[in-house]
């Protein structure tokens, strides 16, 4: 059974989710965009030239969230501090880029 995709596909649309219900307004958006193009019908694959915010929202969504490791896991050889975290000796630790967020 092949279940790639599984986790990146959740994490995004979770991210997403959490988009669209801290930012109404990009909701409200995206709902007009659909009621206009599709309005009681289900969308098709045809559907889609017709709604680019829909699409812009999801790519912005998929660019800003990373799934990627910038390296394999490290274990801590002593207690040490991460960003101001504690991480006590043998913690793994799993670096992920993370593009939303430049101060770092």
């Amino acid at each position: 059974m092949d279940i790639s995709g599984i986790d990146t596909t959740s994490t995004s649309m979770c991210a997403l989710l959490a988009v669209l219900a801290t930012h109404p307004e990009i909701q409200k958006k995206i709902q007009d965009e659909i009621d206009t193009v599709l309005g009681e019908n289900t969308p098709q694959l045809k559907d889609r030239p017709g709604l680019p915010y829909l699409e812009a929202a999801i790519l912005e969504i998929v660019r800003f969230m990373s799934h990627i490791p910038l390296s394999i896991p490290h274990q801590a050889m002593c207690d040490t501090s991460i960003l101001g975290h504690k991480v006590p000796k043998n913690t793994v630790v799993s670096v992920y880029t993370s593009p939303g967020n430049v101060q770092y």
